[in-house]
């Protein structure tokens, strides 16, 4: 994959440390343990299908070992080079496979494995004493030259493989920088670049601002602009350079790593250079191994642990999906989905109903499931030793024991909590109950605080909705109401509920208002909070149409790491007999009071359509931030025909919006077509705080089957 895309990618350093010569090479790290140097790389496409293939370089012995991606990552390896040499890697002979490389120091010799030529080996001499190779492509022709730079002088020398491997050279950078090359321009010609840690005339710390010979300077020669100069203040002391194209634009954007922490930060060149930020991917003995390892174009953050030998992979966002998204079993056959959610990072949890023939009657069971679909647990729901009906209106909320917890205003006594104690269950009343209430929703905060939410109409005013919140986070269960004035003939059709990481309740409530027959009917998307210690009430969205009715159907409310709510909705126009005219998937974020932000994400279903057309999707909505604030959804699309004046519908597919650094992107996870014999009649999304696993819960008709999904990529590989 040494092609123009991996080049961009390119990065080379040099470290001297205990009085070992520690090598990086391009985007690959370096790890010396009990004075054994090991050369690691993300960028090498050693097999040309376009996805890096982990591998590492031992000095001592020139042992080579590579974990082939088209192979399913089985080990391969060869013995070239050895003492005195250091590694490196290249498409010399422009196949689009990268070629191993290794370099003597000492006395400049240069030898070469090139696959195209069933790995036959070619040799020549450049640098020598005090240099370091930095081998990328200067010319653009597809080829990489040799090349290397003198970290005392800073003299870099390039034999140019379009003009016949004629020699150039430049001087740039020299002592206290090293070589952090990449195509920061994107016209497919790699540009010399260094980088600074510490102000080189001083060996001290510096100060992060702008000027020569400070603290974390990245100096660029820029070939795109005749090789003028460029700088950028990013990094400083206890942070590595990182090289990569994080974004997709074809540009190398700066990155550091942290390795006490684990922290990553990356300029994305694609947005202006603007920050993005997550911590606790790495730590103490984990260097950065960064690559295009699912070949999606981006780079992916990895890091090399020599303990383990192990390269572990943090997939990139955008069009990839972090995981290859796949059904990983078939939970139950001819049943009903209640609910489902995460119980720990690594499972999640389920309410299901189960036929119980000493009851004669559809029982309520709960299950955990692992991430990769094994059952963890399961058992029956008791209340006061009788099976709860499976039809029952009731929220579950998973502990951090992974024990379960049912909500449910079923029983008329008020609001219950169900729990187990032991193997038996219990219950307790934890607040009133209001007659007609409905559609309980249960949240926990971070602090193990139970939250639980439902409403219902006044009984003697039908203009009001009485909301309840019951909330333990004082210690006791308390019982509070708000009531919402929305006026005559107005029909709840959607909410949903959360608590941010303060224990704050967040809720967002859709309404249609039904004036009479003859008219069209407009929706109303309202957002309640107590945030501000008493609670308050502002429309997130109204919308009216002149010909069709319009409303919010379905409503997915999520909160960022920073308290700030956003709203996934499905956006709904239907012509005055009720048949679908439009939909959308609409997604609405709180800027300030009384202020929210609009985006339609997708107005189009993916080949999902009748004979009405494609325009209806936005179905289900379930939104979720992770915890470096990237946007997820998962919805559905809808497939409308009419036939003989009547509309046949049918809701499928599973598909997948991510926001990453304020772009988003749509991909279709579960693909279905316009005649599958297999809809959704629900579905529910767990996303981990890292972004990286998906589990997706879901009820298909007309079996009434339940199907877990999930992503099932390898992120950690290992050598022998």
């Amino acid at each position: 994959m040494h092609t123009t895309a991996c080049k961009m990618k390119q990065r080379v350093a040099q470290f001297m440390a205990i009085g070992w010569f520690l090598f990086l090479s391009p985007l690959g790290s370096v790890v010396a343990v009990g004075g054994t140097n090991h050369v690691v790389w993300g960028c090498a496409d050693f097999d040309g299908d376009s996805k890096a293939d982990p591998a590492v370089f031992e000095e001592s012995n020139g042992r080579w070992q590579v974990l082939l991606s088209m192979n399913n990552y089985a080990q391969a390896s060869t013995t070239f080079g050895g003492s005195g040499y250091v590694a490196g890697i290249g498409d010399y002979d422009g196949d689009g496979k990268a070629d191993p490389v290794v370099f003597n120091a000492a006395t400049g010799q240069w030898q070469v494995m090139l696959s195209a030529s069933g790995y036959a080996t070619a040799s020549m001499t450049l640098g020598g004493s005090g240099c370091v190779p930095v081998s990328g492509d200067f010319d653009g022709d597809g080829l990489d030259d040799p090349a290397v730079v003198s970290e005392t002088t800073g003299q870099w020398q390039v034999k140019l493989s379009a003009s016949g491997y004629a020699p150039a050279s430049t001087t740039f950078g020299g002592v206290g920088y090293q070589p952090v090359i990449g195509d920061y321009d994107g016209d497919g010609k790699t540009d010399p670049a260094v980088y600074a840690e510490t102000d080189p005339s001083t060996g001290s710390a510096g100060s992060p601002q702008a000027g020569s010979g400070q603290a974390g300077q990245w100096q660029v020669m820029l070939s795109a602009s005749g090789y003028a100069p460029a700088s950028l203040m990013f990094g400083g002391t206890g942070y590595q350079p990182v090289v990569g194209d994080f974004d997709g634009d074809r540009r190398v954007d700066p990155a550091i790593y942290r390795e006490v922490d684990g922290t990553w930060s990356v300029k994305l060149s694609l947005y202006n250079y603007a920050l993005v930020s997550m911590a606790g991917f790495g730590g103490e003995g984990d260097v950065p191994a960064v690559g295009d390892y699912d070949g999606d174009s981006r780079t992916d953050p990895a890091f090399y642990r020599e303990s383990d030998a192990m390269v572990s992979v943090y997939f990139s966002g955008g069009n990839d999906v972090p995981g290859s998204f796949q059904e990983t079993n078939v939970l139950h056959i001819a049943t009903i989905l209640a609910t489902a959610v995460r119980a720990g990072d690594q499972a999640v949890a389920l309410l299901y109903g189960k036929n119980d023939p000493e009851y004669n009657m559809t029982c309520l069971w709960w299950e955990v499931v692992s991430h990769a679909g094994t059952m963890l647990s399961d058992g029956p729901v008791r209340y006061q030793n009788v099976p709860v009906n499976g039809w029952a209106s009731v929220a579950l909320v998973m502990d951090a024991a992974l024990e379960p917890h049912l909500f449910t205003g079923y029983y008329g006594n008020g609001m219950e909590h169900l729990y187990r104690s032991g193997t038996n269950w219990t219950n307790d009343v934890i607040g009133a109950q209001d007659q007609g209430s409905y559609d309980v929703k249960a949240c926990i905060d971070p602090n193990g605080y139970f939250h639980v939410l439902n409403a219902a109409w006044d009984t003697d005013n039908t203009e009001i909705l009485r909301v309840r919140y019951y909330s333990n986070r004082t210690g006791v269960w308390q019982d509070e109401e708000m009531s919402l004035t929305v006026g005559p003939s107005r029909w709840l059709v959607a909410r949903d509920f959360v608590v941010d990481s303060s224990g704050n309740a967040h809720v967002v409530l859709s309404f249609q208002y039904h004036p009479s027959d003859d008219v069209t009917w407009p929706g109303t998307l309202y957002y309640l909070s107590n945030t501000g210690g008493t609670w308050f009430n502002e429309v997130v969205a109204y919308k009216t149409h002149s010909s069709w009715d319009s409303y919010f159907p379905n409503a997915s409310l999520a909160v960022d790491s920073q308290g700030w709510p956003a709203v996934a909705v499905r956006l709904k126009y239907n012509v005055l007999t009720g048949s679908d005219a439009l939909s959308q998937l609409v997604y609405y974020r709180r800027s300030g009071a009384n202020a929210w932000t609009e985006e339609i994400l997708a107005d189009t279903a993916d080949d999902y359509f009748g004979t009405d057309g494609g325009h209806f999707t936005g179905i289900l909505p379930v939104l979720a931030f992770d915890n470096s604030g990237d946007a997820h959804i998962m919805f559905s699309d809808l497939a409308s025909s009419h036939i003989s004046g009547y509309e046949s519908a049918s809701w499928g597919q599973i598909r997948y919006a991510r926001c990453t650094a304020g772009a988003w992107s749509l991909a279709t996870l579960f693909r279905q077509s316009a005649a599958a014999d297999e809809g959704i009649w629900s579905k529910y999304f767990m996303l981990s705080t890292d972004g990286r696993g998906l589990d997706v819960v879901a009820r298909l008709y007309p079996d009434d089957c339940i199907v877990h999904f999930s992503s099932n990529r390898q992120t950690c590989f290992y050598f022998e």
